[in-house]
């Protein structure tokens, strides 16, 4: 036969030796700290930690829910290799993955260096860490990474890439739909294409010296406020660097 035991219960004079044993091991698995997941309370990113309260609650004898203690200065940090890394904000009401160290971390918490521990102590909850946010739901604003494609998702929110360096992007085709202005400040601003550039709007300001080193066609051209397409000249005596011409010049009269 089986026997069964309730480790939540108090250990009595009358408990046979497995239930002794089985009592004994709950409450030393009691007091070992492994991961739990935690509701964000406070937020201290000058001092990157966060106060949590965990989303499980302990139980009685009588099985009556425990609120769970509240963790206080449990680190957080970013996603990093190197000097690059992947930086988030954690909020009020986030929910996160905890996880207990071995040992007491309270010095290498705060210098972020090896240290010594000062006090013995195992999986215990002043030793949490953030190892993660945890949710059920996908956030508005996220960069989704698939193998059919990467999405950046910004909602109404601005997206700023600054670097002193060079901006390179290659691809196939690239297509830009703005709402808005499109503003461009450069030293000097270069365009080439093998094919052809086609501009198409009502109205295109050139402000500047221009310089066409190649044929120009228009189907009119004001010039001086001088409509090139139907202006005319009389007849008349024309002079100019190759000498003297008579006749009409402009168009048919």
């Amino acid at each position: 036969m089986v026997q069964t035991f309730n480790a939540s219960r108090n250990l009595t004079d009358d408990a046979s030796l497995t239930d002794a044993l089985e009592f004994y091991k709950t409450k030393l698995l009691q007091n070992i700290n492994t991961i739990i997941l935690g509701e964000v309370i406070e937020v201290n990113n000058n001092t990157k930690q966060l106060t949590v309260q965990s989303l499980i609650n302990g139980v009685d004898s009588k099985n009556n829910p425990i609120m769970p203690p509240v963790i206080r200065d449990v680190p957080f940090g970013a996603m990093r290799g190197g000097n690059a890394g992947l930086i988030t904000h954690y909020k009020i009401g986030d929910n996160v993955i905890i996880g207990f160290c071995q040992r007491q971390i309270d010095t290498t918490k705060r210098t972020g260096k090896r240290s010594t521990p000062a006090l013995v102590r195992f999986h215990n909850l002043a030793d949490a860490i953030v190892l993660a946010h945890w949710s059920n739901n996908d956030p508005e604003i996220f960069i989704s990474i698939l193998e059919d494609g990467i999405t950046i998702e910004a909602k109404n929110k601005p997206i700023t890439i600054n670097t002193t360096g060079n901006l390179t992007a290659s691809c196939n085709t690239a297509n830009i739909t703005c709402t808005g202005d499109i503003i461009a400040n450069a030293v000097n601003a270069n365009i080439t294409a093998t094919g052809q550039t086609t501009i198409e709007s009502p109205t295109i300001n050139l402000n500047g010296n221009v310089i066409i080193s190649g044929a120009l066609t228009s189907a009119t051209a004001t010039i001086g406020g001088i409509d090139f397409a139907t202006h005319q000249h009389g007849a008349g005596t024309y002079s100019n660097s190759a000498g003297t011409v008579t006749g009409n010049s402009g168009g048919a009269q």
